[in-house]
């Protein structure tokens, strides 16, 4: 199963449906793949969220990423290429 930017955003935004997503994705039966442009685009609006301008700062989206990483390593996801 792939796991798209927006379905990490919603989990760990905690948006509306956020535990329906996550429980999907938890009971997948097959392995989960991720892209390092989902990475980025999970990380870069992550950090949009918490920032006041809009505009992430650097510190933000070092926080961002981290989550972002800890959460695909938590939920097993591979990365695979797009090409």
């Amino acid at each position: 199963m792939f796991v798209d930017a927006s379905v990490i955003v919603a989990i760990l935004a905690k948006e509306p449906g956020w535990a329906e997503l996550l429980k999907r994705i938890s009971g997948a039966g097959s392995p989960l793949h991720i892209s390092a442009l989902v990475r980025l685009e999970a990380t870069l609006a992550l950090g949009r969220i918490n920032a006041v301008s809009k505009k992430p700062t650097p510190e933000l989206l070092a926080v961002a990423r981290d989550l972002v990483d800890s959460f695909i390593v938590e939920i097993s996801a591979r990365n695979v290429p797009i090409d």
